[in-house]
């Protein structure tokens, strides 16, 4: 497993990449900073961390608290779809009603669940932070139907967002000396669902494709200092990514699928 930093930039000019295989134009920076995560099936679970270079990328144009990226001629539709809602989750999470402006945004995002699906496809990588703030952290997560991850806690509120597929939600609550399931929650293409601050849950996916969506945390995830959970005695594991890779459960060995 490794880390891999990315600003900005380089988002907007490998998603022009990846979709185009042309060269973005040299641009301005947005003033954002994005970040970028993954797992990967290496043997030893090490974590290195990789400094990605400036890439060249969209020009970020401010219309005082909105922004908006020009269309560019030679750019699809998924990507001009996926950079635009980035831009104004990031407006709505600046808002005065931001839980409300958010789950009403990512809503409305279900009329181009196609082309989000097809965005979020691209990237390389199964889980990718596409942006944080203090105010917001935004990601895009595929997940697997085989694979359940550790029940963990946000210590923010998550709006989930699924374009394809369907994310399943393992929900559970701490009692003394042991985790108590609570039910699972299927989040199926073109739902949209908020947990709140308090709630643990596991995830994966049902049936038998990956899921695609977006989360949307109400804060600076990656700067906080949360817990995953023993899936039997209930106890805190300091969250880490290393944790959460080497706690993850084939869905066939768990009585909560059963």
């Amino acid at each position: 497993m490794y880390v891999r930093f990315i600003d900005a930039n380089f988002l907007a000019g490998w998603l022009h990449r990846a979709f185009t295989f042309r060269p973005a134009g040299k641009l301005d920076k947005d003033p954002g900073t994005l970040w970028q995560h993954t797992f990967s099936s290496k043997p030893d679970n090490t974590v290195s961390s990789v400094a990605i270079r400036q890439a060249e990328a969209l020009q970020h144009i401010n219309l005082g608290n909105a922004w908006a990226v020009p269309q560019r001629r030679g750019k699809t539709m998924p990507q001009n779809i996926l950079e635009d809602l980035i831009l104004r989750i990031r407006q709505a999470a600046a808002s005065e009603d931001r839980v409300s402006a958010i789950r009403a945004l990512l809503q409305e995002s279900q009329a181009d669940k196609e082309e989000l699906a097809e965005a979020i496809a691209a990237f390389e990588e199964d889980e990718v932070m596409v942006f944080e703030d203090e105010t917001c952290s935004i990601w895009t997560c595929r997940y697997f139907a085989d694979v359940v991850f550790a029940p963990h806690e946000h210590c923010m509120g998550v709006h989930i967002a699924v374009y394809r597929g369907t994310e399943v939600e393992v929900l559970y609550k701490r009692e003394p000396g042991k985790l108590r399931h609570g039910g699972n929650s299927l989040v199926k293409a073109g739902s949209v669902v908020r947990l709140g601050p308090e709630a643990i849950h596991a995830i994966t996916a049902d049936g038998n494709a990956q899921s695609h969506a977006i989360h949307v945390y109400e804060g600076p995830l990656t700067k906080i200092e949360r817990s995953l959970f023993d899936w039997t005695t209930g106890e805190r594991v300091a969250f880490s990514m290393e944790n959460f890779h080497a706690m993850a459960r084939r869905k066939a060995s768990m009585a909560e699928f059963s």
